[in-house]
């Protein structure tokens, strides 16, 4: 029995890989098992699915710690979170990240395969939004692992799209197929140094050391950096119409948000997930979303430069 361990975020299809991974395998005969674990959580919060493939009836039902496999849809997973715990010896870790697999950093005690690409950006190109990677992820799965065929991922993808969205997601599905086939092998060595073989990536060449992030227990909620969890916008504080109410402070449901006074309340955002309820609650109008990249530093007591360049 082959196990399948998802990371993605909610939104970005994870779920919906894991449906096609099972409904390939079994067009393709095989026993398989799809189903997700996740929380009460909103867009952009970290959840896992599951898939087990195997040649006899499977019975086992519990998530799965110690996968044969790996597919990570979001690469900023990688920071904060043990996406890579528990792969198995020899197995293979793909993940969306236009990056080489040296530039990861990653470093574990299983020796590991890692496999790259760019699956955001083929999905831009095919569909027209990067965070429907999944099936150019799946693709690049395909061909990194032999696990599944190429023909049966077509016809379950063609079958849950229709046409019209079918025929882009086959095309971001062959992308990502080709994409490992035809790039030279960058599998990483025990020491960190990028493999200089041929080979297909994952298909051959040195296997790489694979560990990322902490493993939370008791009393180690700081080590998780809710922050990641931002995928678009995040609270601007103006520090100009400020009352000192509270109310953002109080109402944060991570308690990120340091109230000094008034105009000093500034957020930690290694631990804000951008909800907004600190936007919502301020009566003064003193707190506005921007989008990520227009953010400027809060710093107590002074508004940011540009405080007007967001979306309120």
């Amino acid at each position: 029995m082959k196990e399948i361990r998802i990371h993605g975020r909610a939104g970005q299809g994870a779920i919906t890989t894991a449906t096609l991974l099972a409904q390939a395998a079994f067009m393709e005969g095989k026993y398989a098992l799809a189903f997700p674990h996740f929380g009460a959580e909103r867009m952009g919060a970290p959840l896992n699915a599951y898939v087990r493939l195997s040649q006899t009836p499977i019975r086992l039902r519990t998530q799965i710690t110690r996968p044969d496999y790996l597919l990570v849809q979001d690469a900023t997973l990688l920071r904060g979170f043990a996406v890579t715990a528990g792969l198995k010896e020899g197995g293979t870790a793909v993940i969306n990240d236009p990056r080489l697999p040296a530039a990861l950093g990653l470093h574990s005690d299983a020796a590991c395969h890692i496999v790259t690409v760019p699956a955001g950006r083929i999905a831009e190109e095919c569909i027209g939004r990067a965070d429907r990677a999944n099936t150019a992820l799946l693709g690049a799965f395909a061909a990194a692992t032999g696990e599944i065929g190429l023909e049966a991922l077509e016809k379950v993808i063609a079958d849950r799209f229709g046409a019209r969205a079918g025929e882009k997601n086959i095309a971001a599905l062959r992308r990502g197929y080709n994409h490992v086939r035809e790039t030279p092998d960058t599998s990483l060595s025990a020491t960190g140094a990028t493999a200089a073989g041929q080979a297909p990536a994952g298909q051959g060449g040195p296997p790489v050391q694979l560990t990322v992030g902490v493993v939370a227990r008791p009393g180690t909620s700081r080590k998780n950096l809710t922050g990641s969890w931002r995928v678009a916008d995040r609270p601007q504080f103006l520090h100009r119409k400020c009352t000192a109410c509270d109310l953002c402070a109080l109402a944060c449901p991570e308690g990120c948000i340091a109230s000094e006074g008034k105009n000093n309340y500034c957020p930690d955002y290694d631990y804000c997930k951008g909800c907004g309820v600190c936007v919502t609650v301020c009566a003064a109008g003193d707190i506005i979303m921007v989008p990520e990249e227009n953010g400027q530093p809060c710093i107590p007591g002074q508004p940011p430069a540009s405080p007007r360049e967001g979306v309120e």
